[in-house]
């Protein structure tokens, strides 16, 4: 499928299952999908489940993230993320939305260790053992907790409200241990 077909069926999927979870009846006739009468069942234990997408395609993808999401998720540093989030913003107000209403989350692959060169070295480790997805190698941030915190701070800065840290088999424990470091540093 192409970029906008995938993005086409994205958009398409989401208002269905927007409309699936907030228990409405549906019977849709589209261009990628057919449904009579469907319904959820058991209803999602939280009032309004979340729909979360992520990607940062300026034209398509934050389009149907301003129409249906109500998290989204974008790869990058900081600065990255505010031109995407721009973009986001633009579309929000585009079809009537609050910006403020997308709660704005990024991937990160962070590695916790005494230097920024071990925690290099301990990433290369990893994906070396994994099949990385073309995107997904580049370490976003290394170092000790304090190190990790700073860079934390500069995606909160730039309205980044998550940050999902990627943690691949085989697990890494001493990053996942020195997590209660990071939010000792973060005054959390």
């Amino acid at each position: 499928a192409s970029p906008g077909e995938r993005i086409d069926r994205l958009d398409e999927s989401a208002g269905l299952i927007r409309r699936l979870l907030d228990g409405e009846r549906v019977t849709h006739e589209g261009r990628f999908y057919a449904l009579d009468d469907a319904v959820v069942r058991p209803k999602p234990v939280q009032a309004r489940l979340p729909i979360l997408i992520g990607g940062s395609g300026r034209k398509r993808t934050l389009r149907a993230v301003a129409r249906h999401a109500d998290l989204w998720n974008g790869y990058g540093d900081p600065a990255e993320l505010r031109d995407a989030q721009a973009a986001l913003d633009a579309h929000c107000m585009e079809t009537g939305r609050d910006p403020a209403s997308v709660t704005r989350t990024a991937t990160q692959n962070i590695v916790i260790r005494e230097s920024a060169e071990a925690a290099a070295a301990a990433f290369r480790e990893v994906t070396t053992a994994h099949s990385i997805q073309p995107g997904e190698e580049t370490l976003d941030l290394c170092g000790p907790p304090e190190a990790i915190a700073e860079g934390l701070r500069g995606w909160a800065a730039a309205g980044i409200a998550e940050v999902i840290w990627v943690f691949r088999m085989p697990w890494d424990l001493e990053t996942i241990r020195a997590l209660p470091e990071v939010r000792a540093a973060l005054g959390a």
